[in-house]
């Protein structure tokens, strides 16, 4: 029984990890926003006050890309659609 609880306590505490968007310098694992932007050869765009929204939006793109459920290209067609559509 005790294990089981044990069991089940690391696996909340590693979901919870997963749950949460890093903050714009990015964390262990995690680019900085800068550098996720930089991925594309784009130019980087300041997204003012929505910085951290865009980022969270990023970061999830990202995550599919690494692990293979979205191409690179895609990723920054992605970006670059987000990019524009902010500029407009």
């Amino acid at each position: 029984m005790r294990m089981l609880v044990t069991s089940v306590a690391l696996g909340v505490a590693m979901q919870s990890g997963c749950v949460s968007t890093p903050n714009l310098s990015g964390s262990l694992g995690a680019p900085s926003f800068s550098a996720m932007q930089s991925m594309c050869d784009a130019s980087l765009v300041d997204y003012g006050a929505d910085a951290q929204s865009v980022y969270s939006t990023f970061y999830d793109a990202y995550v599919a890309q690494r692990r293979g459920a979205l191409s690179k290209d895609r990723y920054c067609a992605f970006q670059a659609s987000i990019a524009e559509r902010y500029g407009a």
